[in-house]
């Protein structure tokens, strides 16, 4: 190997050293031919300007004669202004030249003599005429008529074109020299190329044999693993180095794979035990870009919209606009700006669907303790939230409920027992009050069977005794028991069966779930008012209505009216009494027998429960007559 070594990089350096040299022998060539070409390319620009500042100052002259002749001829002194502008011009322009033209003694003189023959035509001549046609504009006349200052401007001209002649020659030569050098630099320098091209021809397919061809080839794998193909691999062969770098990248490429494996199985573990939290858990680097989230963060966030990636403020921003209490988000911000270390925790709860979350976040240290990121982590605590409201919702609801009929309880028992009134009260007056007293127990007793009753829902203890029932003597007895109400609020009772209606089901728990429905019906149906119970059989199903023209309930509490302790605004605005439960309680007795209690209310034009129960057997429509009791 060594030996296959030290001959490649032989050859590459004699070959290099003489490619070297070539180019070297025709950039020396290239550079004398260059520098050759320069100067007579400099020599040519300078027989330019030079032609081109003779022409100048020739214009000049013209200048001065045309404009003292224009005067004299027009006594307009408008003519004046091109001849004053050549008299302030033509000395410095003839320095100019003259310096232009140092270098060659004859031009130079020639230059010089058209100086002071400019300069005598301005002074001798021009200013003569001028001041001679400012006095006397015929005097004047007459010294052009002699024709003394155009022979002077003549012997001008003629010093220019023999100047310019002279310069033209020598610009034409230095041109003509100027395009033989570029032509001899093109063919050296095509020469050059040509050579060195065909060398450099060789010398590139020598290295692509040796050299290029197998490096593309470790290139290509090392982009392939690079895209995550770690099992790639190259041929071994080759020539020196190149061999062993094959051999170098094939053992990364085993050893990246190994690793590889190892994390991704340590990934693996990791992330299920993230998904597997209760929390949804995120990390940010320094500036905040998010770097990872498990899948109850990632559900989080597709539930409310927020960005997968970029800035967790910029996630943050967003939630605090979609919480109750934006304003604590920002204290959080700036408790995090102030303190990059600084742990923050904070409960907040969103404006429109009121699930309540505990968020905390917390810096990350590497083993030196520098600061990398920073981890954040929420946890819903919507049940825990609702519960704690429900709890104290029940314990003011029964607190009231329990304190109304106690109060009355109490107050008509020492009425009774009070000594002084024993002559006072006349029997009727004793049983009257011995009515309410009666009348406030029951209500007693019904809201301890209510909280029994859901205390047996709630450790899944709700016994049913399964018989045939006839629903319409229940809706029947329903209405009965709630006449004496509808008949002091002046409410008008009335039931519409169709067709006998037979369920499996517990009477007791049925009963009771009519009651709550006719009951509840009365008590939000003001006077002159309708409570109707209908009952109809519809594929399979028993179904009883509970209609009432009462004062109804908004749409956007009606998904909440089965909820344990609530009341609908209607009720509350109105004072009606109540605990809440009613409803809750058909519900579950609905469900249990295997049922559903739906509802439909407009605000102020009634409400209607309808309850759907399995029917026990169907029954036809034309096997009894139609009943319909009005009360």
């Amino acid at each position: 190997m060594t030996a296959r070594a030290a001959g490649l990089n032989a050859r590459i350096t004699v070959a290099s050293v003489l490619l070297a040299l070539v180019v070297m022998g025709a950039f020396a060539l290239m550079v004398s031919t260059i520098q050759d070409l320069r100067s007579s390319s400099g020599a040519a620009r300078a027989s330019e300007k030079v032609i081109a500042s003779a022409n100048r100052l020739q214009n000049l002259a013209l200048d001065l004669e045309t404009g003292e002749r224009g005067f004299v001829v027009s006594g307009n002194r408008a003519f004046l202004e091109p001849y004053a502008t050549a008299a302030a011009e033509y000395r410095g322009l003839a320095h100019d030249l003259e310096h232009l033209v140092a270098a060659d003694p004859t031009q130079f003189r020639r230059a010089r003599e058209l100086e002071a023959q400019i300069r005598a035509y301005h002074h001798a001549w021009a200013e003569r005429v001028i001041a001679t046609a400012a006095r006397n504009p015929a005097a004047a006349r007459r010294l052009i008529a002699t024709a003394a200052g155009k022979a002077r401007m003549d012997a001008i001209r003629i010093g220019f074109a023999r100047f310019l002649r002279t310069e033209k020659r020598a610009a034409a030569m230095h041109s003509e020299h100027s395009d033989d050098g570029g032509r001899t630099a093109i063919l050296i320098g095509l020469g050059a190329v040509g050579g060195t091209a065909v060398l450099i021809l060789v010398y590139a397919l020598y290295l692509f044999r040796v050299v290029t061809a197998p490096v593309r080839r470790i290139a290509e794998g090392a982009r392939r693993l690079a895209d995550g193909a770690l099992t790639t691999r190259v041929p071994d062969g080759g020539a020196g180095e190149i061999a062993a770098l094959a051999r170098d990248f094939n053992a990364m490429a085993e050893s990246l794979g190994n690793q590889s494996a190892q994390l991704r199985e340590q990934n693996a573990e990791l992330q299920a035990v993230l998904d597997a939290t209760l929390d949804g858990i995120l990390m940010t680097d320094v500036e905040g870009t998010i770097l990872f989230s498990n899948r109850k963060m990632e559900q989080f966030g597709g539930e409310l919209g927020l960005p997968d990636d970029g800035l967790i403020w910029d996630r943050m921003a967003r939630l605090a606009a979609l919480t109750t209490t934006p304003d604590g988000y920002y204290d959080a911000f700036a408790r995090m700006a102030a303190d990059p270390r600084a742990e923050v925790d904070a409960e907040f709860e969103l404006r429109d669907t009121r699930r309540s979350f505990i968020g905390h976040t917390a810096p990350v240290e590497d083993s030196n303790r520098t600061f990398v990121g920073r981890i954040f982590s929420i946890r819903e605590v919507t049940a825990e939230r609702q519960s704690e409201r429900t709890k104290d919702q029940f314990v003011a609801t029964v607190s009231h409920e329990l304190r109304t009929p106690l109060t009355s309880i109490l107050g008509y028992t020492e009425l009774l027992l009070d000594r002084g009134l024993h002559d006072v009260l006349t029997a009727e007056d004793r049983r009257m009050h011995l009515e309410v007293v009666r009348r406030n127990a029951d209500r007693l007793q019904r809201l301890v069977g209510d909280l029994l009753f859901f205390a047996q829902v709630q450790s899944s203890r709700l016994p049913l005794d399964l018989e045939p029932v006839n629903l319409a003597s229940l809706a029947s007895g329903a209405l009965e028991a709630a006449r004496p109400v509808a008949e002091d609020k002046g409410v008008t009772l009335s039931l519409d069966v169709a067709v006998p209606v037979d369920v499996e089901g517990d009477v007791s728990r049925l009963e009771q779930l009519l009651d709550n429905l006719v009951s509840n019906a009365v008590k939000f149906t003001p006077a002159g008012g309708l409570v109707e119970v209908s009952l109809r059989n519809e594929v399979g199903e028993a179904v009883v209505s509970v209609r009432d023209t009462g004062i109804g309930i908004p749409a956007d509490e009606l998904e909440r009216l089965f909820t344990r302790f609530f009341r609908a605004s209607t009720a509350t605005t109105r004072e009606i009494q109540g605990t809440g439960l009613g409803l809750a309680i058909a519900r579950t007795i609905a469900e249990a027998h295997g049922g559903s209690i739906h509802v439909s209310s407009e605000p102020d034009r009634g409400t209607t429960f309808d309850v759907r129960l399995p029917l026990r057997q169907a029954v036809s429509a034309s096997a009894t007559p139609a009943l319909v009791s009005r009360v």
